[in-house]
């Protein structure tokens, strides 16, 4: 029985760019630069900069606001919460004063990051008055259950249909709450119990929580101050949880609800390798590789389901705990490759460029106990997934000694193919099915800092902005072959806005 699919795994795997405040104030543009201990997950070649042991700690404010529009109807959510960002402890190996030979220094860093943070909440559905539309999550349990060649009989009760591994469970609830039915012919197609074009009114609230962080050991060095190298192991720790409410009112008479909760959580690991050369004194050049983060996962999911056909006809009923997929599984996450470059201006000014590609078609389920388990939703990663090509430029200006300012922007490409659609397999242990389509990310950031003989103080802002398309369900079912929704019953898209304000505020001391 399946509960993830190519849409989980583009969830599980998001990119952002956050660090320290000068990081942060420069989009990330770092890998060329060094010297930085966000720089450090980007290129541990960064760690070949230093000259001195470093503790840093950044504490950021975040700002998150969601507008969404979905059939002429606006809405604005707000999420807000401090978080430490980052903390790293470097530790320089200085070697002989006056030597221009062979490794001149090398650093050891034990780092922490907030990789992402999942929070965010916003409601999206029909007016209240509104008419509605004909599609209906009925209609797609119906699709289910045909695509599946399920039949009365097997979704009965008596039968233990939440057992059964090739039966869905949107058809078991759907059944059971009496919004989908069977001729008397216990083996004839299922059917939703709506009409024809009998209009739905819907209403979805969402809200996530979690995040991704990532503890790092690494080490670099510096080869006669011409050649910057470093490798690093990292840890990363995974927490995400989502429930929501989805709920329909039929125009004749009816309706259900259906609280969803979904939480994923797990470790994995990563490796990177970074250099870094100097050729002139006023250019230096950088790449760098992570790889795959190599995830152990586990999820649990559970649904409560309140239905009222009439008056007779009512009730409620939850989802055996955990969905019956509450084992461990394997997944990989993209491999990142990075290149960048940095111009010196005089000891005054610094001008950064970095690109990043990050290899989503690489992202991979597995079972180790069973290799065919993920056999579709690993074909459907192949079509859903993009490579996503980040472009980032920063710059820093030092109008006297110890006080720099910065500016900062990075352009984020989408990871998932503009026309792609989720469809329900056959046997899906999951009731949410419900999607999004991300679209370019733009970030535009600037800050200063003072610097003195032993710390220093950073201050950054950062904005994020990126539009997204949102589908309360599934656009069609798939078992051997892909069955789509008619237009007429195909979810409508709710437009998102999603708005990050971001205040971060690092904290060194240098010694």
């Amino acid at each position: 029985m399946l509960s993830q699919d190519e849409f989980d795994a583009l969830r599980m795997t998001p990119s952002d760019i956050a660090g320290t405040a000068r990081y942060t104030a420069m989009a990330g543009a770092f890998s060329a630069i060094g010297g930085d201990a966000s720089a450090i997950k980007d290129n541990p070649a960064a760690l070949g900069i230093y000259r001195r042991s470093e503790v840093t700690f950044t504490l950021g404010y975040n700002l998150k606001q969601t507008n969404t529009k979905s059939m002429g109807v606006s809405r604005e959510d707000f999420q807000h919460r401090f978080n430490a960002q980052q903390a790293a402890f470097v530790i320089n190996f200085g070697g002989k004063k006056n030597r221009t030979r062979g490794l001149i220094t090398n650093s050891l860093s034990f780092t922490y990051d907030h990789i992402y943070d999942f929070r965010r909440s916003f409601t999206v559905g029909t007016a209240t008055g509104q008419l509605g539309t004909a599609a209906s999550l009925t209609r797609l349990a119906e699709l289910q259950a045909n695509t599946g060649g399920v039949n009365a009989k097997m979704l009965s009760s008596e039968n233990d249909p939440f057992g059964n591994v090739n039966v869905g469970w949107l058809s078991v609830a759907a059944y059971q709450a009496y919004l989908l039915n069977a001729a008397q012919d216990a083996d004839a197609p299922m059917y939703s119990l709506l009409g024809t074009d009998e209009r739905v009114r819907h209403k979805h609230a969402l809200s996530e929580n979690g995040g991704i962080n990532q503890y790092a050991f690494s080490w670099g060095g510096n080869v006669n101050n011409y050649l910057f190298f470093g490798v690093g192991i990292g840890i990363r720790t995974l927490r995400y949880r989502m429930s929501s409410t989805y709920a329909e009112r039929f125009e004749n008479e009816g309706n259900f609800q259906i609280d969803n909760v979904v939480e994923t959580t797990g470790t994995g690991v990563n490796f990177s390798l970074g250099l870094m050369g100097a050729p002139t004194d006023w250019m230096r050049l950088a790449a760098s590789i992570q790889s795959v983060t190599l995830y152990r996962l586990k999820d649990y999911n559970e649904a409560a389901v309140d239905y009222f056909i009439n008056d007779d006809t009512k009730g409620n009923f939850v989802t055996p705990e955990g969905g019956g997929s509450d084992l461990a599984y394997r997944f990989r996450s993209p491999m990142k490759v990075t290149a960048g470059a940095a111009f010196l201006i005089k000891q005054k000014a610094i001008i950064s460029l970095q690109y990043e590609l990050d290899r989503y078609q690489g992202l991979k389920f597995r079972d180790k106990s069973d290799p065919e388990a993920f056999a579709d939703a690993n074909n459907g990663i192949k079509s859903t997934a993009r490579n996503m090509h980040t472009l980032k430029i920063g710059a820093e200006y030092t109008p006297v000694e110890g006080i720099a300012i910065r500016l900062g922007y990075a352009r984020q490409l989408p990871n998932t193919e503009r026309n792609a659609q989720r469809l329900l397999r056959y046997n899906t242990v999951r009731l949410d099915s419900e999607y999004e389509i991300c679209k370019s990310a733009d970030y535009a950031s600037a800050g200063f800092g003072v610097r003195g003989t032993w710390w220093l103080v950073d201050i950054a802002y950062q904005f994020k902005t990126y539009k997204s398309d949102f589908y309360s369900y599934a656009a069609g079912a798939y078992a051997d072959n892909e069955q789509l929704l008619d237009d007429a019953y195909q979810p409508q898209a709710a437009s998102i806005r999603n708005n990050r304000h971001s205040v971060l505020v690092t904290f060194g001391v240098r010694f």
